[in-house]
């Protein structure tokens, strides 16, 4: 073999590996650009609740929202939204007409779930490109009142957005009488059921016995829906406390309450102001209005 020949069949093998490493390059990029663009699709989960959901989009594309169920009837503004539903109807794609366009949609599925949602165009927000929507996920009082007191509960935690919870520092705000002193210890706003808790702590600081009924506790100029207390504590012994849990109608954070409550007998009113609320990096869906009553809280611990 000559000299050449060995030179162009090196030549060769330099080429053949040339091609197989070009090719290894265009298959990494072409995965590169598939799991880029999969990355970058916008996917929300969003839950059945009291108040309008907001669903960003873009002009000159398309969100999809996948139902549970199939979807019985559905019905937007045509001027600003084309709506369109799937053969099996359980999806709707929506898509923006003209920029900054806005406007709601209303679905009802065939399980009876109700849903308002506020389409909003805007290229200076994130778009979502797949929402999913759920109804509402089920919990009961005790997990209520767990959540309010020990910011715990078992429960799906894609569905945070929905509630928040703020503490109130208790060394920088206490309300105070001579016999009775009063804590706000807590307050959580649930969108979902459109309601409000706070937790309240009374302190007896007198030298008797403090009698205050579980249903003479009330919020000034406010809704009550429900109230929670602990069981075997509907008198005050001197030193001792009982936690009361106030549901309101309304997501709200009021700077000042005045909190209305019948003590030994004789109706009495407490102005709370100035209220420091500090929001709590922790957020939980509750579901389930109809179980809410007035509660007796049994092996309640603080």
């Amino acid at each position: 073999m000559t000299l050449s020949n060995l030179n162009i069949q090196n030549l060769s093998k330099e080429v053949r590996k040339m091609k197989r490493y070009s090719l290894q390059v265009v298959i990494v990029i072409v995965l590169m650009l598939v799991i880029t663009s999969s990355v970058f699709a916008k996917i929300k989960t969003v839950y059945q609740t009291n108040q309008p959901i907001p669903i960003m989009t873009r002009l000159g594309t398309q969100t999809v929202l996948f139902f549970e169920s199939e979807i019985e009837f559905a019905v937007s503004n045509a001027n600003y939204f084309q709506v369109n539903s799937d053969k099996k109807n359980n999806k709707l794609s929506i898509t923006p007409k003209k920029a900054g366009a806005k406007t709601n949609l209303i679905v009802t599925t065939k399980k009876n779930n109700k849903y308002v949602f506020h389409l909003v165009e805007d290229k200076k927000q994130d778009y979502y490109d797949l929402v999913n929507v759920k109804a509402a996920p089920k919990i009961n009082y005790k997990e209520i009142i767990n959540l309010v007191n020990k910011r715990k509960v078992a429960i799906d935690p894609a569905v945070r957005e929905l509630v928040n919870i703020y503490e109130i520092d208790k060394n920088r705000f206490k309300f105070n009488k001579p016999s009775l002193k009063l804590i706000v210890k807590r307050a959580v706003t649930i969108k979902s059921l459109n309601k409000t808790v706070l937790w309240f702590r009374l302190v007896n600081n007198s030298k008797g016995i403090i009698r205050i009924p579980l249903n003479s506790i009330d919020i000034e100029k406010r809704e009550r829906f429900a109230l929670a207390g602990e069981s075997n504590k509907g008198k005050l012994k001197p030193g001792e406390m009982r936690d009361y849990y106030i549901l309101l109608e309304g997501t709200y954070l009021d700077n000042s309450y005045t909190v209305l409550m019948n003590v030994n007998g004789q109706d009495k009113e407490y102005k709370i102001k100035n209220i420091p609320y500090n929001k709590q990096e922790f957020k939980v869906f509750i579901e389930g209005a109809n179980n809410y009553i007035n509660l007796q809280l049994e092996n309640y611990q603080r």
